[in-house]
């Protein structure tokens, strides 16, 4: 349990220890890079690959019922199938959307600001 001062969590201190152990040579280091790797190496990095090798693994995970495609199972496959297209189609014109907003946001803000300066400047002057 972790004392009221200590702000380490528990996973930090997992991590923590999975990285001492490597360190120790207790257990392999774990590289990010290492899966990328072995998709290239076995000639899986291409989606033409992985499709059929998907759909291969599917048929006994739908055939033994450990994966039950009820309504919301594929509501949540749409959902994911909508959001992805969205990304790679969409990101760009978004992002300048957002950004467009963005400027005229800071635009108006700034006229809104000139405005109230030009307000306190005339006001200091008629008390001069």
């Amino acid at each position: 349990r972790a004392r009221s001062g200590d702000t380490t969590s528990r996973t930090m201190l997992g991590a923590r220890a999975v990285t001492q152990a490597a360190r120790r040579g207790l257990m392999p280091a774990v590289r990010h890079n290492t899966v990328k790797a072995y998709l290239a190496k076995v000639g899986l990095d291409d989606w033409k690959r992985q499709l059929p090798l998907g759909i291969f693994l599917a048929i006994p995970v739908i055939q033994n019922e450990w994966l039950i495609l009820s309504e919301e199972t594929q509501l949540v496959g749409c959902f994911c199938l909508f959001c992805g297209t969205a990304y790679q189609l969409g990101a760009d014109s978004f992002a300048k959307m957002l950004d467009d907003k963005a400027e005229a946001i800071i635009a108006e803000h700034n006229a809104v600001e000139e405005k109230a300066i030009d307000v306190v400047k005339s006001t200091v002057a008629a008390h001069e």
